[in-house]
């Protein structure tokens, strides 16, 4: 992904991300500071995304010939669990004695997505299944 920094980004008329592999982009960000954005440049920045696209892989594929087998223990892992939004009061408690008693347990971060889903984050994996644990054990109290 290439992304212009400084005085570019801030004056500039269109800010386009586009990130993905050799065979085609995988996602695309589009922000437009003006009325619109004509179809020939739209193309021209897509083509030129492709460029740096193409140029900065084969770069990474000199420098890491294949995937790492797992991600570092640094890198920050996430679950999602769905358990519904009448349920979030279980994992909040009390003035939210239970979800601070969760994130001094288990260090994690705590997502409560309105769809119902709560996001938990760490790095460290089996701080995330002592997370996901604690939360459907508070669950199946009530059920």
């Amino acid at each position: 992904m290439v992304d212009l920094n400084g005085l570019e980004d801030k004056l500039g008329e269109m800010d386009c991300k586009i990130a993905g592999t050799q065979k085609g982009i995988c996602s695309l960000q589009l922000d437009v500071k003006n009325y619109g954005v004509s179809l020939d440049i739209f193309k021209q920045a897509c083509e030129q995304g492709k460029k740096a696209r193409i140029y900065l892989l084969y770069e990474m594929s000199q420098r890491l010939s294949a995937s790492r087998p797992q991600l570092t223990k640094k890198a920050v892992k996430f679950k999602k669990i769905l358990v519904g939004v009448d349920r979030f009061g279980l994992i909040i408690g009390s003035q939210g004695k239970v979800i601070n008693q969760l994130t001094q347990l288990t260090g994690v971060t705590i997502d409560l997505n309105p769809d119902g889903f709560v996001f938990l984050y760490h790095h460290d994996e089996q701080q995330l299944i002592k997370a996901v644990q604690f939360i459907k054990k508070k669950i199946i109290k009530i059920i």
